[in-house]
């Protein structure tokens, strides 16, 4: 609490008015703050907590480090940390052993392994908040850039490969042009979510606000936001009134009476903030809290610390949470009514008039249904063609592919068909789609399981990542171990030659080998 207050009031006592800070500039990827190690988010106000951390300090990436990190890593754990965070964590008391003893306290796990002649029934469970430390990679040497462990811990996720992205823009316009298109998707994405809660909006003169009684939406007209990018703070401010109305009775049932500075008020005011930092940071883009709001918020939640009752910071930032969660599922939601209903036609038509800037909220998650459905359809193709060739079919495979466009139009000819077939799509709206996917960023946006892009040339690579040249090595190896030589088809077999060193595993006629010669 003292932690996340620090920070709102040093915001507060700012002299500057309220002006956002801008990641693409800084060179900074926002997002939800998690492990680096297992990639498990944070939750309650230790998200809260980190997420204003990373925008306070401009750490680059949204990634964490606990003590035991740091020891996998073999490294000295810094003089001070991050952040001190805390967790709820379920232990066993001894009621009768003195405070000092060690037995006083056991784990869970330690706790199965007494009997209850042993002494279980002398110990009663008890849940305890505990904290721990947190630490980023900014506090050592170089960012950790060098350290291969830490490397290969983060190279998966989405925020690293936007921080590649933008670290190879040369203006600050080309980095703001990666982020606007994320924008608008973001807007897009709550708009679907309030049309599938049945959310009315209306345009205000003056004021942003969520009506519990009309169950609608008033928001000023974005160009009416004086700020220097208008369309951010619009969406931020969409986000939070859109978390407010998740409390709805129909919906999450949160106490959404009580007058300004009530308690029920204040916990309300702090609940949507949560759920639209978050909102926000899914879509890798910065909050836009205004200076009255983390005032208002600031000075509630000392109210609350100084009545010292509950952890009204960890409860309203589950709360918020919830919401988040509870606005994308209906994003998700309306999506699915598009599909169910689709109108490729339409999808076409809009493709064509508005080219691929400022399509509308319909097209783009169609584009991202096509794109998802053509990249799994891929994977699932070449599972059946290629998951029951042994090592040396694989390799012959690979070099055919590699050698022959014929062999390479002949697969993607067979993919056209597979596609349309299986899946009712056509090679030409799969390769509009992931055009759509890739300007807006859409992987992102919508977190889903796939992270590509589909065009003319995914076939052939996610061949080669899955059975092809990355795994050349791999193949030659086992043939290795098997005594095996690859004997096939000339032009294949010497286009593999060219990409290793393991001549003797080739059976040429120019070059006898006295290695026994199988083919399987």
């Amino acid at each position: 609490m003292e932690q996340v207050l620090k920070i709102y009031r040093s915001f507060i006592e700012s002299r500057e008015e309220f002006k956002f800070k801008k990641p693409w500039l800084d060179h900074q990827v926002l997002g939800l703050p998690k492990n680096a190690k297992s990639g498990e988010v944070y939750l309650g106000g230790n998200d809260l907590l980190l997420s204003l951390l990373q925008d306070e300090l401009g750490l680059d990436l949204p990634f964490f480090l606990n003590r035991s990190n740091i020891e996998q890593l073999n490294l000295d754990v810094p003089s001070e940390c991050i952040a001190v965070c805390q967790k709820v964590v379920e232990l066993y008391v001894h009621e009768t052993l003195d405070s000092n003893d060690p037995e006083k306290w056991i784990s869970t796990k330690k706790y199965k392994l007494l009997t209850q002649q042993q002494g279980q029934e002398s110990y009663r469970q008890q849940k305890i908040i505990k904290q721990f430390e947190i630490f980023h990679h900014s506090q050592f040497t170089n960012g950790l850039r060098d350290n291969e462990i830490y490397q290969s811990w983060i190279e998966s996720y989405k925020e690293t490969k936007l921080l590649k992205k933008l670290e190879q823009c040369r203006t600050d316009e080309e980095r703001q042009r990666l982020f606007d298109p994320k924008i608008y998707a973001a807007k897009c994405v709550i708009d679907a979510s309030r049309k599938a809660m049945g959310i009315d909006l209306i345009e205000h003169p003056t004021s942003c606000h969520y009506s519990p009684a009309k169950d609608q939406i008033a928001m000023v007209s974005e160009q009416n936001f004086i700020t220097d990018n208008p369309e951010l703070v619009y969406t931020g401010a969409y986000c939070h009134e859109l978390s407010h109305s998740t409390g709805h009775e129909k919906r999450l049932k949160r106490n959404l009476t009580g007058n300004f500075g009530s308690s029920n008020y204040g916990m309300e005011e702090l609940c949507a903030e949560s759920s639209s930092l978050q909102l926000l940071k899914r879509f890798n883009l910065p909050s836009v809290t205004d200076k009255q709001s983390a005032a208002y918020i600031a000075n509630w939640l000392k109210t609350q610390q100084d009545s010292g009752s509950k952890d009204f910071l960890s409860i309203a930032c589950h709360q918020g949470s919830n919401a988040a969660d509870f606005i994308l599922t209906k994003a998700k939601e309306y999506q699915a009514k598009l599909v169910e209903n689709l109108d490729i036609e339409q999808f076409r038509i809009s493709c064509l008039s508005k080219g691929y800037s400022n399509v509308d909220t319909d097209t783009l998650f169609i584009a991202d249904y096509l794109n998802k459905t053509a990249m799994k359809a891929i994977n699932k193709f070449l599972n059946q063609r290629f998951d029951a060739l042994n090592e040396v079919e694989r390799l012959l495979a690979t070099g055919k592919l590699l050698s022959s466009s014929k062999e390479q139009f002949l697969l993607d000819y067979d993919f056209r068909d597979f596609l349309k077939k299986e899946h009712s799509v056509l090679i030409f709206d799969a390769t509009q789609a992931g055009r759509i996917v890739s300007e807006y960023s859409l992987n992102d946006i919508f977190n889903t399981d796939v992270d590509a892009r589909f065009d003319d040339y995914a076939l052939i690579k996610q061949f080669h990542a899955s059975y092809g040249k990355d795994k050349i090595t791999e193949y030659l190896n086992q043939l290795e171990i098997d005594g095996v030589q690859l004997k096939g088809d000339a032009e294949a077999v010497d286009t593999i030659r060219e990409l290793t060193d393991k001549q003797y595993l080739f059976d040429v006629s120019d070059k006898p080998s006295c290695r026994r010669k199988i083919t399987r």
